[in-house]
């Protein structure tokens, strides 16, 4: 986390490559809660797919089913068949996230399922 001038704290992923150049002295440890929060934390996934008929209505039953929201959806069908599928979810605990993320990838038809940051969505 970052502490930042007059928003609070910004969390970043301890990969990022901004939170790297930001002042060290603003710099705070944060983690998942081990409690599931009342409102929700947002998490981006990209799903790789076979492009299949009724693929897109199994995924999204899959994240409902796992009591996660989808905020925001946007659906890409390449030349060689493939789906590229980027989600922006609501999930109420990192545990509830992996529940997602394991269902995810059980389906058949998908190839990945990665957890983005909203940036690395926007560029790719």
């Amino acid at each position: 986390g970052y502490i930042s001038r007059g928003r609070g704290v910004s969390v970043h992923r301890d990969s990022c490559p901004r939170a790297l150049d930001l002042d060290p002295a603003r710099r705070i440890d944060v983690s998942w809660s081990t409690t599931e929060a009342k409102t929700g934390h947002t998490a981006f996934l990209r799903i790789e797919t076979q492009d299949r008929h009724g693929m897109l209505a199994e995924i999204t039953t899959v994240i409902s089913t796992a009591g996660a929201n989808i905020m925001t959806a946007n659906i890409v069908v390449s030349n060689d068949l493939l789906g590229l599928l980027d989600f922006e979810i609501s999930v109420r605990s990192l545990e509830q996230l992996n529940r997602v993320i394991s269902r995810l990838e059980s389906v058949e038809g998908v190839v990945t399922v990665i957890r983005k940051s909203d940036r690395d969505l926007k560029d790719n």
